[in-house]
């Protein structure tokens, strides 16, 4: 592949392409490749198989390797000659017309590889050495296979995989969940300052819900990872920083962040003592390379930003879950699903309970009705279903438009005018307490 690239695109640097799981890629200095560039390239692959040239071993100094990449002015080459320790250095030939450095072993000529079992799948951005101040090179990914029909089947596979992902089914089949993922970008010095941001936004959300107990790890640089060393510090230590402006205590899982950079995980702590993983702060190296996002700066100089991947509940059903087993299902009034009912002690009244019913609704509280069974037994089913107030109304509550409210803890508060009952109501939901 790297021969028919330096064919079509002479001006190409070569640099690296080793083999990974199910097939190889090769990183090349060059301008941006298309999809429409890897079919030109394949079919300069498949010229050259049929060419059946051969690929001969050969065994030179480092000297001699040295002066032959000096000649074809392949900088990439020097440095990674420089990082093999062996002597002889081990060249592969392509014929009279390509040489790399390369240890082997390989077939004896290009025809002996079938070319209908290889396919070059895509093409992506990579930082050389993985390190984002070196130059953005052009990766092509492929894949090849001893017979087109092994090729076949990897290619099965992959639609099969693909045809199963539960991303794609979930959006056919209707069936989602919901996270609140974010992104932020910025600049390496604003890491600090918008990781704090994060930490002050998940603090007042979390205490809204009564959570303000937490258990908080501090995930560093796993063995295997993207990105610059300098990075990686100055991340862990904004991160840090942040933490401790905080006051936060915290452990520190080391090697324990991801691939792509340092995170902040927080576990909340519930009305029975136990934790459970809530919100994420994770600093990302990996995505804006990926996807070569960019920003020109005060020197009109393209850089790379800083992307910041924060989840102040995590998947909002696991949290759900979390909230209902924290309150024992018994919501305060103003979290609770449904924070009245209204309970007419015979349908006589029900068209009354209705228009109040409509009334609440429309500024915001969440009522209903419910009747068809006597008194004792509507007022048992709301405290069963932890209901928060009940409304009880007869035909005195009609006639004078007024509403017995009952609370679940509380037991009778009193019988008061619909407005009363609203400004009340209101009061209680917007400080958070009992009526």
């Amino acid at each position: 592949m790297a021969m028919a690239v330096q064919k079509l695109f002479p001006n190409a640097k070569v640099t690296i392409g080793p083999w990974i799981d199910n097939g190889f890629y090769y990183d090349f200095d060059m301008e941006p490749l298309t999809d429409k560039d890897l079919k030109k390239v394949k079919k300069e692959m498949d010229r050259i198989i049929r060419r059946n040239l051969p690929l001969v071993r050969e065994e030179v100094s480092r000297e001699e390797a040295q002066k032959r990449i000096e000649a074809l002015n392949e900088p990439y080459k020097l440095e990674i000659l420089e990082s093999i320790k062996e002597e002889p250095i081990t060249i592969y030939h392509i014929g009279e017309e390509w040489w790399d450095l390369c240890a082997g072993p390989h077939v004896e000529s290009t025809g002996k590889i079938d070319r209908k079992a290889v396919e070059l799948e895509s093409v992506a951005g990579a930082y050389w050495r993985g390190d984002e101040k070196n130059q953005m090179l052009q990766r092509i990914y492929g894949t090849a296979w001893e017979n087109e029909d092994q090729l076949k089947a990897y290619i099965h596979f992959k639609e099969e995989a693909k045809r199963r992902d539960h991303r794609r089914l979930g959006q056919d089949l209707d069936l989602f969940s919901i996270q609140d993922d974010a992104h932020i970008f910025c600049l390496e010095n604003q890491i600090q300052d918008e990781i704090r941001g994060v930490l002050d936004l998940t603090e007042q959300i979390l205490g809204q819900f009564g959570f303000r107990y937490y258990e908080i790890n501090l995930s560093t640089r796993p063995e295997k990872s993207v990105g610059s060393d300098d990075i990686w510090e100055k991340a862990t230590i904004a991160l840090k920083n942040a933490l401790h402006d905080k006051g936060w205590e915290y452990k520190v899982d080391e090697g324990g962040g991801a691939f792509y950079g340092p995170k902040i995980d927080l576990k909340i702590e519930d009305a029975l003592g136990r934790k459970w993983q809530c919100s994420t702060v994770q600093v990302d190296f990996n995505l804006p390379e990926r996807f070569d996002i960019t920003y020109v700066d005060s020197n009109s100089e393209k850089k790379r930003p800083i992307m910041i991947h924060r989840a102040v509940l995590g998947s909002l059903e696991r949290f759900f879950g979390v909230l209902i087993e924290h309150y024992a299902g018994d919501f305060p009034l103003w979290l609770a699903p449904t924070q009245a009912r209204i309970l007419p002690v015979t349908d006589n009244e029900l068209q009354y309970c209705n228009e109040v019913a409509s009334e609440l609704k429309s500024r915001g509280f969440r009522v209903e009705v419910c009747h068809g069974e006597r008194l004792p037994k509507l007022i048992r089913n709301a405290e069963t279903q932890k209901v928060p107030l009940m409304a009880v109304v007869g035909p005195k509550e009609v006639q004078a438009r007024t509403l017995t409210i009952r609370s679940r803890h509380n037991g009778e508060i009193g019988t008061m005018p619909v407005d009363e009952f609203t400004t009340r109501l209101q009061l209680a939901v917007t400080n958070k307490s009992s009526l």
